[in-house]
């Protein structure tokens, strides 16, 4: 028997994604330094910030993606944006996986590709197998 997610379950994981990659994303503009300490990453120096200030409007900006997909509604259209964040997410959590794994990033970074390669694989899961039931 095939197991399907309901629609409405799909939208409850994509929201709680957009919103945390929001959040993060605001955060890392606002206090990356505060972000690394809540993440328990080593700081890094003042001029380094605006790199991670860079990085939390990329991130927020894909947390923002998710969310208006979900407010415009539409099943193509939140296909479409896991399809787009899949790809995203898959990218980020290779490299930063790979640059751990190197030694190029501390350990201390292992959240970001636990999270971004988990919801990459659950999304490609629906994706290809799918996971869609209309309710």
């Amino acid at each position: 028997m095939k197991r399907v997610w309901s629609l409405r379950r799909i939208r409850a994981v994509a929201w709680v994604a957009g919103a945390m990659d929001t959040a993060t994303g605001l955060a890392l503009v606002a206090a990356p330094a505060w972000v690394l300490g809540w993440m328990r990453v080593p700081a890094v120096p003042s001029d380094a910030q605006v790199w991670l200030r860079w990085v939390g409007a990329f991130v927020g900006g894909v947390g923002v993606c998710y969310l208006v997909a979900l407010a415009r509604g539409g099943v193509e259209r939140l296909r479409a944006v896991l399809e787009l964040t899949l790809v995203l997410r898959a990218a980020v959590g290779v490299f930063t996986a790979v640059s751990i794994a190197g030694g190029s990033l501390d350990p201390s970074w292992t959240s970001v590709p636990v999270t971004d390669l988990g919801l990459a694989a659950l999304q490609g899961w629906w994706l290809v197998k799918g996971m869609w039931r209309h309710e």
